[in-house]
């Protein structure tokens, strides 16, 4: 069953190149700290993203195993200084799932949205 319930995880964050030579900001989003209930096993997702530079993109993974083949949502911002935006559904591990962000030379501007969420009911 799905339940409607608009909550910003990044409502207009920029996040910086990584340092010590990190590819990205690796973040696990747990949605019961925003409010969702225990019982939800996956959330409608909006994401945008803008970047200065070619190859940067934000990338939401079923639950927080990171494997490229549980891939559920992939954005890119292949255009500079344009948004570009999408919206998946999202399987949780226990109440989270995982988001990379992936600065390439310059910073990336990330807007993350929960919609709703779907629980075993």
């Amino acid at each position: 069953m799905y339940t409607p319930n608009r909550v910003a995880v990044y409502p207009y964050v920029t996040f910086a190149v990584p340092s010590g030579g990190q590819a990205a900001h690796v973040i696990t989003v747990d949605v019961t700290a925003h409010g969702y209930p225990p019982e939800a096993v996956a959330v409608e997702l909006f994401v945008g993203c803008r970047s200065w530079v070619d190859g940067a993109y934000v990338v939401a993974y079923d639950g927080v195993t990171g494997g490229l083949d549980r891939t559920a949502l992939y954005v890119t911002a292949p255009v500079r200084n344009q948004w570009t935006f999408s919206r998946a559904r999202v399987e949780l591990d226990g109440s989270s799932f995982l988001m990379w962000v992936r600065p390439m030379t310059e910073p990336i501007e990330v807007i993350a949205v929960l919609k709703g969420y779907y629980d075993a009911g």
